[in-house]
Order: structure tokens, then C-alpha cells, then sequence
């Protein structure tokens, strides 16, 4: 079977990237400067030939496809394997509140225990596999084609572990910019990085990656 080129971008910006808010499985639309963003992606990916845009069932994800799948004339197949991480009681809150609320939890969390999940929500080792099993079965849908991808940062990190063999217990130093460009190929279940973080096509540079270096 042949490869599938992937087009992987992270929604635009919503209030609560601009307040460090986790947003996990909460349902958070786009900002302005979200939905701005969103035709900046249309304008970057028009040209390129899709057979299929995706997006997670969350509507920031569905907002910043919109733009795309409207200059193209298609529609958009939503994909749950690609939603956000479950952060169970941390979503709504900012690190230093969970740092707070949760003492024991956001140590284990700042650890980064491979198998903690914040009560009612997911580890990281859990996440990282439903992750890898959504991206599998998009791409063996589509063999020899490009889709584009509309997620989020978790699944981008994943992404970017999965590709380059990166331990979960490894703080992130890689870019998951709001409105990011990634460019993937992949084929069965291995993912190569063809281009990353790429934000040219962005009206401004100050994009939002508001959990580096803290999830």
C-alpha cells in the first residue's frame, strides 16, 4: 500500500489558549484571531490536492477546517481517534490552579507518569495509542493521497513522539504553534515528518503553544 501524505493542522486560537486555560474535551470555539487564522489555512492549503479534509469531533477543530472545505467545495468526515487528550477535573484550569487544586496530581502530571490520568481522564500511554490508531486507519483509507488533518497540540506532540521515537517522559521541545502546519507521510503505522511548525502562511507571529514546557 502506498504512502499517504498528510496535511496535520492544530485549530486556531480560542480564549482559552490566551489564558493558558487546559481545554482538553471541553468544547472551546475559536476566538477572532481563531477564525482568522482559519482562512489564513485555507489560503495556504487551497491549492494542494485533497482527496479528504478530517476534523475532530470539537468545534474549534470544525471551525478551523470550515474556510478549507468551503473553497474546495467538500465536506469534512469527523474522526473522534483525533480529538484532544481527556484531562478530566484539570480541564478550565490554568497550571497553577491545578498546581493548587490538585497538589498530588500535578506533580504526578509535571512528571510526566506515562500512566497517570487526571480523574476522569486519560494517560498519556492511552492518548498516544488512540492517537496512533486514528492517523493509521486515515491514512489506509486514503493510499497515495493527501489529506489534510484539522486536531490539536496533544495529538501533534503524539504525533511528533510517534514519528521520531521520542519517550512520553520526555518534556516537549518541538513547536505545536495554534494554526500550525505539519506535513506528514505515512504509511501502515509509521509516521515521517516531511515539514513542521510551519506558520508562513500566518498573518502574525504571535501564535500561541501555551503548554510547552508544562504538559
Amino acid at each position: 500500500m502506498s504512502a499517504t501524505t498528510i496535511w496535520f493542522v492544530r485549530h486556531g486560537e480560542t480564549d482559552w489558549n490566551a489564558a493558558m486555560r487546559v481545554q482538553g474535551s471541553i468544547d472551546i470555539p475559536l476566538n477572532a484571531v481563531g477564525r482568522d487564522q482559519a482562512q489564513c489555512v485555507a489560503r495556504r492549503l487551497r491549492h494542494v490536492d485533497i482527496a479528504a479534509i478530517y476534523c475532530s469531533p470539537l468545534s474549534r477543530t470544525a471551525q478551523t477546517a470550515a474556510p478549507l472545505a468551503q473553497l474546495l467545495g467538500m465536506g469534512v468526515h469527523v474522526e473522534s481517534a483525533i480529538a484532544e487528550r481527556r484531562y478530566g477535573v484539570f480541564q478550565g484550569l490554568t497550571p497553577e490552579e491545578i498546581a493548587r487544586q490538585y497538589p498530588e496530581g500535578y506533580a504526578r502530571w509535571q512528571r510526566r507518569e506515562t500512566d497517570f490520568a487526571p480523574p476522569g481522564g486519560e494517560s498519556m500511554v492511552a492518548f498516544r495509542q488512540r492517537v496512533l490508531d486514528g492517523m493509521t486507519e486515515i491514512a489506509s483509507a486514503h493510499p497515495a493521497q493527501s489529506v489534510v488533518v484539522f486536531s490539536h497540540g496533544g495529538d501533534a506532540d503524539m504525533v511528533y513522539r510517534l514519528a521520531h521515537g521520542i519517550d512520553l517522559s520526555q518534556q516537549r521541545q518541538w513547536q505545536v504553534p495554534n494554526a500550525g502546519i505539519h506535513q506528514l507521510r505515512v504509511h501502515s503505522d509509521e509516521i515521517h515528518v516531511l515539514a513542521w511548525g510551519l506558520v508562513d502562511h500566518l498573518v502574525s507571529d504571535a501564535v500561541h503553544d501555551e503548554l510547552r514546557g508544562i504538559a
